[in-house]
């Protein structure tokens, strides 16, 4: 019990959750004439530019996408489709502002719009910005101008008394453990064959299921499960193993109706903790990959909903992810995808019915982070890992009927997260504490952006890379692939300042890190000179015969001069 009591105090330090301040609404400027609207309708100003969207327009101040929908499911997939689009065109241009603004009464269109919105900010840095209105017709010129200037604020909720809400992660309030009921009846959990599944199956059966409905898409115990099947099977509970896929709409009815049929109990509590990555950044995203990635979360969670929408729930468990809270580079689909989990959960408290959605971290043992890769890269971006012990304690914690409707579960250090950079609006309350900056005139106010020395080049690349790497290795044949680069990008420009902006292909015209580093030191100039907003390294010459031993050592066999590379392997 001792023991217990100390994994959920050590536990509830990693808990958290998102709490909404209201603001003012600051005054816009007024009304551009180089904007350009996109959507149905006409309440805007004649001054808007009613134009399709295409890249001779998209060089302009800023684009407003906005929209309502009859019907939320069936559109929220083109919706994200439509706006991860509109986001790849302005990541093209690279001199736009984009604003997506959601008046939608679904709770669903509006959180996953904002995390794929909030993911391709971290990964691209250009100024995209999310807003909801609760207003159900579409927004005032006046509004859509006000979200779009609020830079220190790019997510906001606008309310129809005319202030507006902004998000600001806190610590989760602590709870009383005492006041938890005891798991009885029978439990239905999806995706129970991966990792988290079992686990969870395993703490449903020792905290007193009667039975467990696991349910999959295969059916079928992958090997590395078979021990942990096996200890299952001889639990008190009676653990059921049927093959469903919760994404088609009548494969959970049927299954309860079987059982049911049966004379089994029925279902007291659902947890949902299927799901899949299709990582891709978002240049190279597409609707084929949104769709991989909605169907086991999104999809399977409204399918869930409708099948138990009459039945009383003792529980119901969302496992999403803090791809969602926070925005993961590469993962666009996937923190959507997630955030349509706990608005689903919200939803379910506001009507008055049990639901929490769980934004799990990376664990160490389990899940989709398990590699030792994966694991040193997270742990170099400030991300701890749970433990097996933690993240029981933390299932028992989310199961508490005293838990907030959405919580997040993640070891983080903010000092090495967020770094002496200027942390944003929504992860303030963890900044560190800065010293004023430098008066003007002074030594280091007279630099436009600090000089990286080599030895700082490869201290971040192998904090990235998870491995140390020669100086003069290319980094994309060293272990660093595609999200790797973006990462690294973004902590070198964490360390050389805002003076300058890195361009998102940063490592790819310095590929190695000796290149980096003579880049950093050119970079590192007078702040009388003046350097442009966009600085890229200048390429050196390359010889056909670099160029063709370069890309046979990539794709590890022989590559004709003339050949397309993507279909060379």
């Amino acid at each position: 019990a001792r023991h217990g009591w100390l994994d959920s105090q050590r536990v509830q330090r990693h808990l958290y959750c998102t709490s909404w301040i209201t603001q003012s609404v600051p005054r816009s400027a007024g009304a551009d004439a180089d904007c350009m609207f996109i959507g149905g309708t006409t309440a805007f100003s004649s001054t808007a530019l009613m134009r399709p969207p295409s890249l001779s327009v998209l060089a302009r101040k800023f684009i407003c996408a906005f929209g309502r929908v009859s019907h939320a499911r069936l559109a929220t997939l083109t919706t994200h489709c439509a706006a991860l689009a509109l986001i790849q065109a302005a990541a093209t241009a690279k001199s736009c502002q984009v604003l997506i603004m959601s008046h939608s009464r679904s709770l669903e269109m509006h959180s996953g719009l904002c995390s794929l919105v909030r993911s391709a900010r971290q990964e691209t840095n250009l100024p995209l910005h999310f807003a909801q209105t609760q207003s159900p017709v579409a927004p005032s010129l006046e509004l859509v101008c006000a979200a779009a200037g609020s830079h220190a604020e790019p997510e906001s909720l606008h309310l129809v008394t005319g202030t507006r809400q902004v998000p600001r992660l806190v610590s989760a309030p602590k709870m009383r453990s005492d006041e938890a009921e005891h798991i009885s009846g029978v439990q239905l959990l999806s995706g129970g064959l991966g990792g988290l599944g079992l686990l969870t199956t395993r703490w449903l059966a020792v905290e007193g299921a009667s039975a467990v409905i696991v349910t999959s898409r295969s059916g079928k115990v992958i090997p590395s499960g078979t021990a942990d099947w096996a200890r299952l099977q001889q639990s008190e509970a009676t653990v059921h193993l049927e093959q469903c896929d919760v994404a088609d709409e009548i494969e959970p009815c049927r299954v309860v109706a079987e059982y049911v049929a049966r004379g089994l109990d029925a279902v007291s509590g659902v947890w949902h903790a299927a799901g899949m990555i299709a990582d891709a950044l978002v240049g190279q995203q597409a609707a084929v990959l949104l769709k991989r990635v909605f169907a086991p979360k999104a999809v399977a969670v409204w399918n869930l909903q409708s099948t138990f929408a009459m039945a009383h729930l003792q529980s119901c468990v969302l496992f999403s992810s803090v791809a969602a809270l926070l925005g993961t580079p590469g993962q666009a689909n996937y923190a959507a995808a997630n955030s349509i989990l706990d608005a689903t959960a919200y939803a379910r408290r506001m009507c008055g019915l049990v639901g929490v959605s769980a934004q799990w971290g990376p664990w160490s043992d389990v899940g989709m982070a398990a590699s030792d890769m994966m694991q040193s890269r997270l742990q170099a971006m400030g991300f701890g890992m749970v433990g097996l012990s933690e993240g029981l304690s933390a299932i028992r914690s989310i199961w508490l009927i005293t838990a907030p409707a959405v919580l997040s579960v993640m070891p983080v250090h903010w000092g090495r997260m967020l770094g002496t950079h200027a942390a944003p609006a929504f992860l303030s309350g963890f900044a560190p504490v800065v010293s004023a900056p430098a008066r003007a005139g002074s030594a280091t106010a007279s630099v436009k952006c600090t000089a990286l020395g080599l030895d700082t080049v490869l201290e971040l690349v192998r904090r990235t890379a998870g491995a140390s790497v020669d100086v003069d290795a290319p980094l994309m044949e060293a272990g660093l692939d595609s999200l790797g680069a973006v990462e690294l990008r973004n902590q070198l420009q964490a360390a050389v300042g805002d003076g300058v902006e890195l361009t998102s292909s940063l490592i790819f015209e310095a590929p190695t890190a000796r290149q980096l580093a003579e880049y950093f030191e050119e970079l590192a100039i007078p702040a009388s000179a003046s350097v442009p907003a966009h600085t890229s390294p200048v390429a050196k010459p390359v010889s056909l015969e670099t160029v063709h031993r370069f890309a046979q050592r990539t794709t590890g066999s022989t590559v004709d001069v003339d050949a397309p590379l993507m279909e060379a392997g």
